[in-house]
């Protein structure tokens, strides 16, 4: 079963026959909206992307058997977000196993390279069967995350705010520059990695590291696509699993200047949730690429 199941309003789905049920069901209920892909070796694909609510479903897929039959070989929870998060050059790579595909985006507002788990397959391999295929223009990023909490925000002024906007923008200029062979880029932002390290080891004495540390978006163990992420609540709203009737929160974060959506089930939060205060959590990321 899914690890992100429950994220998307199947908390008390605690077995593969129970899931296994669902996505049955489902994919009997919703049979006529079936996405064909016809392979250029003569295979033929389907996917299929069921909604469970608003800009919330399980999209699953696989190969069509003798007598058009439907053979599942993957589902995955998904949260469809249009709003277009980064421009960075995407790029997009299919898994050894299956027809699944990650995407990988250098966004230097967050320093690193940026892997996320496609949801909008069957319009990819669309783009690719085309005589002259292009590279997305930007790439729509969500989350799901099974675990998070609300943390108190670190009190700015309007000034430290702008003040901390444009030491972000600069820092993303000197990545992008370093990134090019800029040396000078390079030497310092080794200094300003050295500084920061003395200023929090130095700070950490007599604070709390969530106190200093005000957002993150750093990988999570061994799973490309998993990030432990701190980032400040913009906007939040609620979302509805019409089947079970459970809850999931909507929160569009910002974190490192990269603002993107994350669902998490409220039976999986801790803390209460407004505007101005901050999550943290491990998430899932998603994307949706656009052309």
């Amino acid at each position: 079963m899914h690890r992100f199941f429950r994220t998307v309003g199947y908390a008390r789905v605690e077995s593969d026959r129970e899931a296994r049920e669902i996505l049955e069901d489902m994919l009997l209920r919703c049979r006529d909206a079936v996405h064909h892909i016809a392979m250029r070796n003569g295979d033929r694909l389907w996917e299929l992307r069921a909604p469970l609510g608003d800009r919330l479903g399980i999209a699953m897929g696989g190969y069509v058997g003798e007598g058009g039959k439907l053979i599942r070989e993957r589902y995955l929870p998904y949260i469809d977000v249009d709003e277009m998060t980064s421009t960075a050059e995407c790029m997009i790579e299919r898994h050894v196993d299956n027809e699944v595909y990650s995407g990988l985006i250098d966004d230097m507002r967050i320093g690193i390279s940026l892997i996320f788990r496609l949801t909008n397959v069957a319009e990819y391999r669309q783009q690719r069967a085309l005589a002259k295929y292009s590279l997305p223009r930007g790439v729509a990023l969500g989350g799901l995350s099974r675990d998070g909490k609300i943390l108190l925000p670190v009190y700015k002024n309007d000034r430290q705010r702008e003040l901390l906007h444009m030491t972000e923008r600069e820092r993303a200029r000197m990545i992008s520059a370093a990134k090019e062979g800029d040396e000078n880029a390079m030497k310092n932002l080794t200094n300003s990695d050295l500084r920061l390290y003395e200023s929090v080891n130095r700070r950490l004495r007599q604070e709390d590291i969530y106190s200093i540390v005000d957002s993150c978006f750093m990988p999570d163990g061994i799973e490309c696509d998993l990030y432990v992420v701190v980032g400040e609540i913009q906007q939040i709203s609620q979302r509805k699993n019409r089947d079970t009737g459970e809850l999931i929160w909507d929160f569009l974060i910002r974190s490192h200047d990269l603002p993107f959506h994350v669902y998490i089930n409220t039976l999986d939060l801790q803390g209460e949730p407004k505007v101005g205060r901050r999550f943290k959590g491990t998430v899932w990321m998603q994307g949706k690429a656009m052309w």
